[in-house]
């Protein structure tokens, strides 16, 4: 990071109809993280894109606010990614030290990111997902600690287990935990040429830019013709560009 002050931060990107593919994952996987990362390359951000844990994520390297949220923005509007989510990840070992429990660097890790989000009158849940089964003290007793010290050693005092307006998330995995704060939808679907190759016949409205949309959304790689069957002048051809570029710009 530009600073010892600055959090490392990873966006974890989930594809859960990836997962369906059985043997034939890995391929999806590849196309989806080749996707993700020409996709940050093209807005000029030259971050890892690696696989891990069933998911892939993105080690955000020397960052600024603007330079992550553009990143965000670019991650989710790939078409085969479900959710974003920016967490912050911490090494097993630095909270479980001889099988012991680290709780003071469990807390300050959980207490720095609900305190971000605290507005009045809103309610917060904590959700832990236990990966690994070896950790040894289980998601429903770390909730219930974590929840109240959150209403102890903050301004947080309303607990919503049903829908609350915000979520801490801490996922647990062999070697390492991730918390987080907030999961963004993507646009789900699968990655663009994991489905063949598909030529989409333009016309001057905005349904066949929507229409091929739809497609990339299932994997196809999109290629566009566009033909006027009367003499169209250079003002005219003009007018027609934005349909194109609606399309690049949706995948």
């Amino acid at each position: 990071m530009g600073s010892p002050d600055v959090p490392p931060l990873q966006i974890l990107i989930r594809s859960p109809e990836i997962t369906l593919k059985r043997r034939n994952q890995g391929d999806f996987w590849q196309k989806l993280r080749a996707n993700v990362r020409h996709a940050l390359e093209c807005r000029g951000i030259h971050w890892p894109v690696k696989m891990a844990h069933g998911r892939l994520y993105v080690d955000a390297l020397e960052y600024t606010s603007a330079l992550l949220e553009t990143a965000i923005e670019t991650v989710e509007k790939t078409a085969g990614v479900s959710s974003v989510a920016v967490a912050e990840p911490v090494e097993r070992d630095a909270v479980l030290r001889d099988g012991a429990l680290d709780r003071r660097r469990f807390e300050d890790v959980a207490l720095r990111l609900v305190r971000d989000r605290y507005q009045p009158g809103r309610s917060f849940a904590v959700h832990v997902h236990r990966v690994d089964k070896c950790f040894p003290i289980r998601s429903a007793e770390l909730e219930k600690w974590l929840g109240q010290v959150i209403r102890d050693r903050t301004e947080w005092d309303q607990v919503r287990l049903d829908n609350p307006d915000v979520t801490l998330s801490i996922d647990i995995y062999a070697d390492r935990l991730f918390f987080y704060t907030e999961r963004l939808k993507g646009v789900g679907g699968l990655p663009v040429g994991t489905s063949g190759h598909v030529l989409s016949l333009l016309s001057g409205g905005i349904d066949s830019p929507a229409a091929s949309y739809r497609l990339a959304r299932r994997g196809c790689t999109m290629d566009w013709f566009h033909m006027s069957a009367t003499h169209v002048a250079e003002e005219g051809f003009e007018r027609s560009k934005p349909s194109s570029a609606t399309c690049v710009a949706l995948m």
